[in-house]
């Protein structure tokens, strides 16, 4: 095509002449159908797709050595999830399984805006699986458990497990509140040489991985599938790992790696590689469903045919992931990147590195205490003045509360008040009222000749301290109820007693008598004297005819 400047390859992303057939960096078959060189136009060349995290906030660059060729990636994450930016790979000048300065120089300068974070897969760091009492586990610090694990795997370093890294990786449970850790270990100064390589270049190393634990994260977290098996292809080694649920369930590993696979496929077979491979994957289970081959191996397309027609498993290529480009080539990277920047730090502890327990950093720090010591009391005393002072908020807006209240109840009382004395005074009125009623109901003439009675009486017993207020009928006939004041309590006793020795009168009761002090103008009493109001409840004998004053002084009857 006249517009076709080239094609990029779809493993290293290197642009090769629209007329070559093989990549000129990985030698990859540019018309390859499963994985298809991409065109690049005339007029500029074609961008890239935008990795599946979008807007990147973290980035880290994933390294991986295998053999005789280096792998690297910029992995990032972003809103959306992880994804894969710029990747490629280069020749190694020499073997080796950890990165020398040169070829980490020439590896930073292929990276266009490198991260400054860097992780590095190397077959250096090997894996052994222990068992430890779970109960203990859950009841330990990760540091405490990278410690714990360091000593109980001694017995397989090469060098004193003093002098040694270590990362864990907690598996599934077995009987007897077992637990399986895959403890990942390295000399502590091949990590320290590697991490002087990239402080020299001006990276940061983060972690070392093992290839064990990162190709199955290269494409697990976005399969579907429940239970599934990946078969890591390398140039020297074959590594099998069982995934449940996005979970590392089983590992094994072969020291034997494509370059003899290919021997044994070319006419010079290998006695131990069928064997080994049936062993590995019987042991882990995986022999009975879908096997994703990942590494050079999942480029080897007579490779995968050897798995399927010799070996009778259902084997194929890593697909790429959708949104996400990940080759079989870089599955390793992926997955390390993946590790590196998963936001909780489980799956980081697989990593070696040389991180010190804070904990026991901060006890070797002991001059920090006193500053420690002073900004705590400082964020102690102010914690306990912002309290104090929302406390007393509270209680005046209480107090402000309750004052309102408390005028609302006294406001109320003295409606109250006032009520029961419109109350009392009505009783009174309606009491006035009835014995009205009554007067007119019943006929003045005969209330009056009893009156005339009470006061021809009242004109012959009445003391002379005494003044009366009020004297009014009753409903009941005969009843009256009469009230004054007077200077001596024994008046009203007297008059009491005298009216009742009468034979018209029936009895005479004595209401009440309170003592109201002088009062000025009251007749009844000296200056200065006390003065007692008084009420008497008198009933007259209806049928009795007491004397008039005439029959009296005449003497007849």
């Amino acid at each position: 095509m006249a517009d076709v400047a080239g094609y990029k390859c779809a493993v290293c992303g290197n642009q090769n002449p629209p007329e070559e057939k093989y990549c000129g960096t990985c030698g990859h078959w540019l018309p390859d159908p499963d994985f298809p060189a991409e065109p690049a136009r005339r007029g500029g060349e074609k961008k890239t797709a935008a990795p599946k995290g979008g807007g990147a906030l973290l980035s880290v660059l994933a390294v991986e050595v295998d053999g005789p060729v280096l792998r690297a990636a910029v992995v990032t994450r972003g809103l959306r999830g992880v994804g894969m930016g710029q990747s490629f790979k280069m020749d190694r000048a020499g073997p080796g399984e950890l990165i020398t300065p040169e070829e980490a120089a020439a590896l930073i300068a292929r990276v266009e805006k490198c991260p400054k974070n860097v992780v590095l897969v190397s077959p250096a760091v090997t894996m052994v699986e222990i068992f430890m009492d779970i109960k203990r586990i859950k009841k330990m610090r990760p540091h405490q458990i990278k410690e714990a694990v360091r000593w109980e795997a001694e017995p397989y370093m090469t060098v004193d497990a003093s002098e040694s890294l270590v990362g864990y990786q907690i598996g599934a449970e077995v009987g007897d509140d077992q637990t399986g850790i895959w403890v990942s270990m390295l000399p502590a100064e091949d990590y320290l040489a590697v991490k002087r390589i990239f402080a020299d270049l001006g990276l940061r190393l983060k972690r070392i991985y093992p290839p064990d634990v990162c190709f199955p994260l290269g494409a697990a977290p976005n399969r579907r599938e429940k239970r599934m098996a990946m078969l890591d292809v390398g140039s020297q080694t074959m590594k099998l790992a069982l995934v449940e649920k996005g979970r590392i369930n089983a590992m094994r590993s072969l020291p034997l790696g494509l370059a003899a696979a290919g021997e044994h496929m070319g006419g010079a077979p290998s006695p131990e590689l069928e064997p080994s491979l049936v062993r590995i994957f019987a042991e882990a289970g995986a022999g009975d469903g879908r096997v994703l081959v990942t590494g050079a191996g999942g480029l080897d397309r007579g490779f995968i045919d050897f798995l399927n027609n010799v070996l009778r498993l259902s084997a194929e290529p890593l697909p790429p992931c959708p949104g996400c480009d990940v080759m079989p080539e870089f599955a390793a990277v992926m997955g390390a990147g993946r590790r590196e920047l998963y936001l909780a730090g489980g799956w980081r502890f697989a990593g070696v590195d040389d991180e010190v327990d804070p904990v026991k950093r901060l006890r070797e720090r002991i001059h920090i205490f006193p500053i420690v010591t002073v900004a705590a009391m400082v964020v102690l005393f102010l914690g306990h003045y912002l309290i104090l002072n929302y406390q007393m908020t509270r209680a005046e807006a209480n107090r402000a509360e309750l004052e309102r209240q408390r005028d609302e109840l006294q406001a109320a009382v003295e409606r109250y008040a006032a009520l029961q004395g419109e109350s009392k005074d009505l009783e009174r009125a309606k009491q006035l009222a009835k014995d009205h009623v009554y007067l007119l109901r019943e006929g003045a003439r005969e209330r009056l000749g009893e009156l005339e009675t009470y006061l021809g009486a009242l004109l012959r017993f009445k003391p002379r301290d005494m003044t009366m207020a009020q004297i009014y009928p009753l409903d009941t006939a005969g009843k009256w109820h009469v009230s004054g004041t007077c200077a001596n309590v024994m008046s009203v006793t007297y008059l009491a007693l005298n009216m009742q020795s009468e034979e018209w009168c029936n009895y005479v009761r004595v209401i009440s008598i309170t003592r109201a002090g002088a009062r000025e103008g009251d007749q009844a009493a000296s200056p200065g004297k006390a003065v007692y109001d008084f009420q008497l409840e008198m009933e007259i004998a209806p049928r009795v005819a007491p004397p008039t004053d005439n029959q009296q002084r005449n003497g007849t009857p």
